[in-house]
């Protein structure tokens, strides 16, 4: 069985470079790199795994494969999204805007990903987050799970309830009308992503027609962009708003509630919790469908670009050469480096003892310091000079 699966994979391999390549000549490249490391290193194999720690080599061989397959997704993700850079840059303009991905279903780890999805629906949210009411006249409450899931106070219900008011003047008026149909039940805080660490993230959750008809709505904290510095300044001056619209200029179809508000002086973006979402597991990407994955990867980041951007000026940006799959490549081995020193930074810091506050009795009364600082100052300051 281990053989025959080696094959099928060996013929995975060679089918996928044919169809990003299309030469011939590379299926016998192909071939010949799958055969070489057998024809080198079965000899000396069994000499190295005597001498040495046999789970060791095992680790070992795995991490190179490992390598080796990171490495052809990379290839077969630049490669389409350069394919597809191209293509959208000699489409007619609305024709590239209404271009759809429709093999999804065929793609093994995206298809069951898209089942997912199917089941992610506001009754399943329902569920998971709300207990039952506990008599006839009560609404179902969010859970308490904390620190994951905790309810608010008061104070931060009326705050978030308020900024609705201009959450709903960002809806086109025909969502307006759906909106106003749902009624607020109760208002959560609700831990989410790595992405979002140190923001903050509420839940909303509705009823519309009757207790079947849930909507829940996630007010997320949006930060300025990185990247701000480094590129014009966007027309919109409020953090969501940015994001939205960037979300609706990359997506064939985005949420229809999707919208901003402010709390507190704090940008958000307002989006449905969850609505028909999935992920890919890790152990279905392997042989051919970590390839389709990257080349759909690949297609559908150039459609994003495309519409958000202009896909000729990218065309020829790119180019034809090999410097765009080599920079794609430093920037990912930078930025694993990168995440290996914050973990390894945040593990240190985990460590040390928090940092405490001085005792009362050992401050100096504000007033004197303040003198005293204003005293520094004016020794420190040079005259002024005529």
């Amino acid at each position: 069985m281990a053989i025959i699966g080696a094959e099928a994979q060996s013929l995975a391999v060679a089918w996928q470079v044919y169809q990003m390549t299309h030469k011939p000549i590379d299926l016998g490249y192909t071939g010949l790199a799958l055969f070489l490391p057998g024809l080198l290193f079965i000899l000396p194999s069994g000499h190295v795994a005597d001498r040495f720690d046999r789970r060791q080599v095992i680790m070992v061989c795995y991490s190179l494969q490992c390598v080796c397959t990171l490495t052809l997704f990379s290839f077969a993700f630049t490669e389409r999204y350069r394919k597809f850079i191209d293509t959208f840059s000699r489409m007619p303009v609305t024709e590239m805007a209404r271009y759809q991905v429709h093999r999804l279903q065929r793609i093994s780890p995206v298809s069951r990903a898209l089942l997912k999805a199917e089941r992610s629906t506001p009754v399943h949210n329902l569920e998971q987050l709300t207990s039952p009411a506990n008599a006839p006249a009560e609404k179902r409450r969010f859970k308490e799970q904390e620190p994951l899931l905790t309810r608010v106070n008061s104070a931060q219900r009326r705050a978030i309830l308020a900024s609705l008011v201009e959450y709903n003047q960002t809806l086109q008026p025909e969502r307006r009308h759906f909106l106003a149909q749902y009624y607020p039940i109760d208002v959560a805080f609700k831990v989410v992503g790595t992405g979002s660490v140190g923001l903050r993230d509420y839940v909303v959750y509705f009823e519309g027609n009757g207790l079947g008809d849930p909507l829940f709505l996630q007010i997320k904290e949006q930060p300025g962009s990185a990247y701000a510095p480094y590129v014009a300044p966007d027309l919109a001056s409020h953090e969501g708003h940015r994001v939205v619209n960037g979300q609706r200029a990359m997506q064939f179809q985005s949420d229809p509630f999707l919208g901003w508000t402010t709390i507190a002086n704090r940008h958000y973006e307002v989006r449905q919790l969850n609505d028909h979402k999935g992920s890919i597991e890790i152990e279905d990407l392997a042989a051919e469908g970590l390839v389709e994955y990257a080349q759909m990867c690949g297609e559908l980041l150039a459609r994003g670009h495309s519409r958000s951007g202009d896909p000729c000026v990218l065309a020829g940006y790119i180019g034809n050469g090999k410097r765009f799959g080599e920079a794609i490549m430093r920037f990912a081995d930078a930025y694993a480096d990168q995440t290996e020193k914050d973990w390894e930074e945040l593990k240190v810091a985990r460590k040390s003892p928090a940092k405490k506050a001085l005792p009362a009795k050992t401050r100096k009364p504000a007033k004197k310091r303040a003198r005293k600082t204003t005293r520094a100052a004016r020794a420190t300051t040079p005259a002024p000079t005529r």
